[in-house]
């Protein structure tokens, strides 16, 4: 494809992406009807393609392995779009002040999945985020299997890419939003007592009615010391009965609901 041009494949990807960006839209490929898996969801996104005006052309399954890659699953439909664009944080940030929304926003350092990347995205829209932050070098942008995996929740929320992710909270905090990053090490157990490392809270003992940012680390190490230290909470998630440290975005998705919990 064109450096300026995108696939996005999936069902509900396209569905999303059509509905919220269907100017960007050069043209669908699906199955034809006669396909029988996924037939419904092919035929609302063919009546949404016309309410809309965007092109919608059929494609053998082959064909479609080919366009997007045997060991991707298109089902059935794909799309070719203008390259993903980026919100601008600060924007973001003042629509939320004028509508006088308390900001919740999120940040990825370094975190390198797109499949990872995609449900963050999907539990950051559930649960009210007004913004994910991800760094240019060394994270997952927005790619296709990005996309698939968020089942289109990133066409609907707010994506920024920064520079520098340690600025960028510097940045948040002259805003007035408090920082909470959140540690990848295992909670130690004493009985029935969650024992978290020192300075950290528990998640309930974290108040997420304040405008607030939550941080996530890479997969493997977590934060960087530099990010670490901009933060003004940390907070570890426990798991009774388990050693096993939990996957970012399933920490990602406890965390969000626990805000939206306390914001009622």
């Amino acid at each position: 494809m064109a450096g300026d041009k995108r696939l996005v494949y999936g069902s509900n990807a396209v569905l999303e992406l059509v509905r919220q960006r269907a100017k960007t839209v050069t043209v669908v490929y699906a199955l034809g009807p006669k396909a029988e898996s996924g037939a419904e969801a092919r035929a609302e996104l063919r009546n949404l393609c016309r309410q809309k005006g965007v092109p919608i052309e059929e494609r053998t399954r082959r064909e479609l392995d080919e366009l997007v890659g045997h060991e991707s699953r298109h089902q059935g439909v794909c799309a070719v779009c203008g390259e993903y664009a980026y919100a601008d944080l600060d924007r973001v940030l003042d629509q939320a002040s004028a509508r006088q929304d308390v900001p919740l926003v999120v940040v990825l350092d370094g975190v390198q999945d797109p499949h990872n990347l995609g449900a963050i995205c999907r539990s950051a829209l559930s649960f009210g985020a007004h913004a994910l932050v991800i760094g240019r070098d060394r994270a997952a942008p927005v790619t296709p299997a990005a996309v698939k995996a968020s089942a289109g929740a990133t066409e609907k929320l707010a994506i920024c890419q920064v520079t520098n992710v340690t600025r960028t909270l510097e940045a948040l905090k002259k805003r007035q939003l408090w920082i909470v990053g959140t540690l990848a090490e295992e909670i130690r157990h004493d009985g029935q007592a969650a024992v978290v490392a020192s300075g950290a809270k528990l998640p309930g003992e974290i108040d997420f009615t304040l405008p607030t940012v939550l941080v996530l680390g890479s997969e493997g190490t977590g934060m960087r010391h530099l990010v670490k230290k901009t933060c003004d909470w940390l907070v570890q998630i426990p798991t009774p009965g388990s050693a096993i440290s939990l996957n970012v975005s399933v920490a990602a998705g406890i965390l969000l609901y626990e805000a939206r919990r306390q914001r009622g």
